[in-house]
């Protein structure tokens, strides 16, 4: 016969504010010990991310020496037509004359618009992750700051702010490329103005090119970082678009009322009732904000650490997780208590 104790359904009602706000005490104050890392692995990744990016770059740059000496260019000259060829930018003001540098040249093209996708998209997410934790970081010194019996801060943020705050950078380094090339190569006010949105959208008629030394050292660092604003602003518009139709979508789905079709789905127990954990893990479900294979392996997570078969982990239990290899003799103490502190109490 089966001795195995009847499964208990699974709490996963959150824990009241007030352990909240003793959770988020305790993993301040194991910040604060010396030599403990308390990084996630996402952000960990994002940086290998990042810099992986920048060496690629610098290969795809040190690449564009051998087309430069089968051209006949000097070092510096071969890196601004790296830079204007991974950028997407051409603006025909250098160019291969040779048969083989014009294979070359090929080669260089393809590779580099896969890398420049590539690279840009570590670059971003690594950026936009730098900039929620300090806005998580200002956000919880305002919750902090409110007192009792105070309403607390609204942070709920349009989804086009950060759309209009992208454009804003987009608008300075229009006006960075102005005030340059008005001052330092004698452009008109409507030809600087004209160059830069041809540049910063990469795509670089020609007709009014720079030929100055100092003036390609200015748009070697112009045309990475310009680049990467105004891909940045493509990807908040998008993302301010795909987050107005999944409120929209979220606002729908809580205004429907449940059927009994519904009621039968939602109950993952069969008691015949909805508990509140059901009831919210069917919203949620219904939102795409979690996918039911999704479920199904952090149920089976948590069944496989509830070793005793109470619905309920013990802090012995937790302990006895055990954790990832750690990649470096810094982080051996810290990993294992990382692992078990997650971030969003």
């Amino acid at each position: 016969p089966d001795l195995t104790p009847p499964r208990v359904p699974l709490p996963l009602v959150p824990p009241p504010p007030s352990n909240r706000t003793g959770l988020r005490k305790i993993v301040t104050k194991t910040q604060r010990i010396p030599g403990l890392v308390l990084v996630s692995e996402d952000s960990r990744v994002n940086r290998k991310s990042l810099l992986t990016s920048f060496v690629v770059i610098a290969l795809h740059l040190l690449f564009g020496q051998i087309i430069g000496a089968v051209e006949g260019w000097t070092p510096f000259t071969a890196v601004y037509f790296g830079v204007v060829t991974l950028t997407t930018v051409g603006y025909g003001a250098v160019t291969p004359a040779t048969d083989s540098g014009k294979v070359l040249v090929t080669f260089y093209i393809l590779y580099g618009v896969f890398l420049l996708a590539w690279a840009l998209a570590g670059v971003t997410e690594y950026l936009a992750e730098r900039i929620d934790q300090l806005k998580q970081q200002q956000e919880q010194q305002q919750q902090e700051q409110v007192q009792p019996g105070s309403a607390p801060p609204d942070a709920s943020a349009h989804p086009h702010h950060r759309t209009v705050r992208a454009l804003l950078w987009v608008l300075a380094a229009v006006l960075v490329g102005m005030l340059y090339l008005t001052q330092a190569e004698g452009m008109s006010a409507i030809d600087a103005y004209y160059f830069s949105i041809v540049t910063l959208t990469t795509v670089g008629y020609g007709d009014i090119t720079v030929k100055s030394h100092s003036g390609r050292i200015f748009l070697i660092f112009y045309l990475f970082l310009g680049c990467l604003l105004v891909a940045r602003a493509i990807s908040a518009a998008i993302d301010s678009v795909v987050e107005a139709r999944r409120k929209r979508m979220e606002n729908v789905i809580l205004r429907q009322r449940l059927s009994e079709r519904d009621l039968f789905t939602a109950d993952a127990d069969l008691s015949g009732t909805l508990t509140e954990a059901e009831f919210i893990l069917f919203k949620i479900q219904r939102m795409g904000l979690v996918n039911r294979e999704s479920l199904i392996r952090v149920r089976a997570q948590f069944r496989e650490i509830d070793k005793d078969c109470s619905g309920a982990i013990t802090v012995e239990e937790a302990l006895a997780i055990p954790s990832p290899a750690p990649s470096g003799p810094s982080e051996m103490k810290a990993k294992p208590l990382k692992s078990r502190l997650t971030t969003g109490f």
